[in-house]
């Protein structure tokens, strides 16, 4: 099949002034998350660490939190943050016995038949970073108070107004599914 050309001029105009930052650093890029060498916090192995470039090519140490960036659908983890799922990783999966190698995150997560799914899933894409901090969808992880004292480069986060009430529903549904089984 031959191609016209006109799908890689978006491309090539993208790529126009790319190199005029110093050290690599725009604070508007996503950037992979990789170079953050990051691995899971221990003891919880529910979030990431790392040391991501930041400004003026200091690094910067900080963590994001996995149940942000990953959602669970009838046993099998897929990226991105869905508000009604939010925490649904963090009772249906087993992240305390979870493994990071190199960006590939392992975990069993239980399915709607309370099977037990193995799952890896990598995290390159899903986790970027930029301006120092790790981030996934418009959720922004923690720099380090001692490499931003002054919490300059901190984001802040704005709560989806009806996750609040998506979240009280889901958590009454668990609550009255644990009176039930009991």
């Amino acid at each position: 099949m031959k191609s016209s050309g006109i799908f890689f001029l978006p491309l090539a105009l993208l790529s126009i002034g790319s190199e005029a930052q110093p050290n690599g650093f725009d604070q508007t890029t996503h950037l992979s998350f990789t170079v953050c060498n990051p691995k899971l916090e221990p003891p919880a192995r529910d979030s990431v660490k790392g040391r991501c470039p930041g400004p003026h090519g200091k690094y910067l140490r900080g963590r994001i939190g996995l149940g942000q960036c990953l959602h669970v659908v009838d046993g099998v983890l897929r990226g991105g943050h869905v508000n009604a799922l939010a925490n649904k990783f963090m009772w249906d999966c087993e992240w305390h016995k979870a493994s990071l190698i190199g960006s590939v995150y392992h975990c069993k997560c239980k399915s709607a038949n309370g099977d037990w799914v193995d799952n890896a899933i990598d995290l390159d894409g899903i986790i970027t970073y930029r301006n120092g901090t790790m981030h996934c969808d418009n959720y922004h992880g923690r720099t380090s108070p001692e490499d931003d004292p002054a919490g300059v480069l901190q984001e802040t986060n704005e709560i989806d107004p009806t996750f609040k009430k998506v979240a009280h529903d889901y958590y009454r549904e668990m609550a009255r599914k644990l009176k039930e089984d009991l």
